[in-house]
């Protein structure tokens, strides 16, 4: 039925709506009378849609959804674009479409119904309708031919009253000649932008006004509640020097890493090579000819004329004026047919033709710097460096650990101080959002302080560089800073805002002047401001335009003929843009007949969508549609 209703009706309205509700092959019925409401999602004039055949249509809404995004989608999306509530919705619609077919009179009969079955591919065999083949599917799918065919004589039903409904939509040859026409109409622009920023200088600070304005918006400056601390800063640095380590340690670290490839130099080579660029879309006859290009270069560079020559003079890479040269590289750095080719060269060696994504190579391997080992002498010292910081992370943490349990058995981080004798460090106020640098700027403290309260201590919070104990001394509200603290913040702000105010007084000045038969851009040039004049565009150019923006020139399609000047300026961020129509061209090519075809089908569509629905606002007016919101 699906597959019909899309070759039929027209209308994507209908094939939209019917996507939701219908299935490949219907196995389910679709409405029953009355009788339990409680387990019914909705009722529509005495019909029930239950739970059951919702759910279906519901799981196929939600498959459908799962592909669009490539796997699956969590609940709460689906909840976010009302899932459940779309296909309900739908639901009701096609319900009503059956009901409403009914009630003029529209009918399936069971011949048409087994009619239809007879066409249906997947009930068939050798091109004939096979009545054990139509059992044998719906007894795999847990349905019978009564509720089958039940079901398909309601979709046949939609599609007829949707045929019905569509031939009330007619489309009259003045109406493709005026549409055409919209789609073809060109127009050109003259316009000026006046921009916030260009009025800044025009302002002019009154103390007293701006005084007034910071006090009436005061809260946009509001600082970040603030913390103040006292904490333990424990620095792997600190202990680094107190390491010693004996030459048989440094030693044996090296070796072990060794063992890993740590200090192995890989390979590299050095290679020149002449491109002759092709692409995967061009035909082979075009290949064929560039290949033999190729092959008489490589024939003369076996001959011996200088490589970098030919390179320079034939090479269509962007390595031509360096005669190709490609420098040194590493395996796996080029692609896969190059690479191979130039790992198995000799130095000197001059390849074959090497086809790859790029077009033809010609190469020659320069150079090759063999694979090396960095001696225990040239790392000793770097090595001896990250041992000594492995080890110190040791001694760091055991302090660290030490004092965290002395300040649990003294009860606080004040006691400790003062039964240690061991520096706390008081810190300034700061948001917890952004510690001082001199504390860390680490993440792991920042999440650690968004959870501590007043006279909290933290767990002990291993950094980049060390470990931290901190403990949340005192509290500060979010508050109003004085003017002077954040007076430049506040008077570009008021500035700013004051430009704009300016910008836009002045855009609607000159359209009320412009409105009086004056041409804006002459009006805009008396007064130097500068205007630009577009090509003519035309609505399918419209969205990609950017000088102006696509806004402005949508809505200069809006204006009427008779009133070529714009109402109001089209406010874009801080700019306000006015414009007006200096010339309008109808289309004035000869419409083909595809053309014309191809218009008629889309006006056609959107009057069917149209009065379709049209059609079903009026029966959801004028029937009595239960939902039960407890089951959504």
């Amino acid at each position: 039925m699906l597959n019909m209703l899309r070759k039929r009706a027209q209308s994507t309205f209908i094939q939209v709506m019917v996507l939701a509700i219908a299935v490949v092959f219907i196995f389910w019925g679709v409405g029953s009378n009355m009788s339990n409401k409680r387990n019914s999602v909705a009722v529509v004039n005495d019909t029930e849609i239950t739970l059951q055949e919702f759910q279906i249509n519901y799981e196929r809404a939600v498959d459908n959804f799962s592909k669009q995004f490539g796997g699956s989608v969590p609940r709460d999306l689906l909840k976010t674009f009302g899932i459940k509530q779309q296909v309900l919705q739908q639901m009701v619609q096609a319900e009503l479409i059956r009901q409403g077919g009914r009630e003029m009179g529209i009918g399936v009969s069971e011949l048409a119904t087994q009619e239809r079955i007879k066409t249906m591919l997947v009930f068939q065999e050798n091109g004939l309708f096979n009545l054990n083949r139509y059992e044998d599917i719906l007894k795999q799918n847990r349905t019978n031919p009564s509720a089958f065919e039940a079901g398909l004589r309601d979709d046949l039903l939609s599609l007829r009253v949707s045929e019905v409904i569509n031939g009330f939509s007619p489309v009259s040859n003045s109406a493709v000649e005026a549409m055409i026409n919209h789609q073809n109409e060109k127009i050109k622009l003259a316009y000026l932008v006046l921009k916030g920023e260009d009025f800044l200088d025009d302002v002019t600070v009154d103390e007293a006004e701006f005084t007034k304005w910071y006090q009436e918006n005061g809260a946009t400056y509001k600082s970040e509640p603030k913390i103040r601390t006292k904490y333990l800063l424990f620095k792997y640095a600190d202990d680094t020097d107190k390491v010693v380590l004996d030459e048989g340690a440094v030693l044996a670290k090296y070796e072990a890493e060794k063992e890993q490839g740590l200090y192995e130099i890989p390979e590299k080579r050095h290679a020149r090579h002449i491109l002759f660029k092709v692409a995967k879309q061009d035909d082979s006859e075009l290949k064929e000819e560039v290949r033999k290009k190729a092959a008489q270069i490589l024939e003369l560079a076996r001959q011996g004329e200088d490589f970098v020559t030919l390179a320079q003079e034939h090479s269509e890479g962007p390595t031509k004026s360096k005669g190709g040269d490609l420098g040194f590289f590493g395996r796996g750095q080029m692609v896969k047919s190059f690479d191979e080719a130039v790992f198995s060269m000799s130095e000197g060696q001059i390849s074959e033709i090497v086809e790859s994504p790029f077009g033809y190579h010609i190469i020659k391997l320069e150079e090759i710097k063999p694979k090396l080992s960095r001696s225990f002498e040239a790392v000793s010292n770097e090595v001896a460096s990250r041992l000594k910081k492995e080890k110190a992370i040791g001694h760091t943490f055991k302090r660290a650990s030490g004092a965290y349990e002395k300040i649990m058995e003294a009860g606080s981080i004040e006691k400790y101080e003062t039964e240690t004798k061991n520096k706390v460090v008081q810190s300034d106020y700061f948001p917890r959002s952004s510690p001082p640098a001199e504390i860390s700027t680490d993440a792991k403290l920042k999440q650690s302080l968004l959870s501590l309260n007043q006279g909290e201590l933290s767990s002990l919070i291993k950094l980049n560089n060390g470990y931290i104990i901190v403990f949340v001394d005192d509290f500060k509200e979010a508050e109003i800073p004085e003017l002077e603290e954040v007076r430049q913040r506040v008077e570009k702000d008021y500035k700013q805002e004051k430009a704009v105010a300016m910008a836009a007084d002045t855009a609607k000045a000159l359209l009320k002047e412009a409105a009086t038969n004056t041409q804006l851009s002459e009006l805009a040039k008396d007064k130097n401001y500068s205007v630009e004049e577009t090509e003519l565009l035309s609505r399918s150019e419209m969205r990609a335009s950017t000088s102006p923006p696509a806004q402005v020139v949508e809505s200069a399609f809006k204006l009427e003929e008779k009133h070529p000047l714009a109402k109001e300026p089209i406010i874009i961020g801080d700019n306000y843009y006015l414009y007006e129509i200096v010339e309008r061209q109808q289309h004035s090519e000869e419409i083909t007949a595809e053309k014309r075809q191809q218009t008629e089908e889309q006006l056609r569509t959107a009057v069917q969508d149209k009065t379709l629905s049209n059609w079903l606002a009026y029966m959801e007016e004028n029937s009595e549609v239960w939902t039960n919101q407890d089951l959504l």
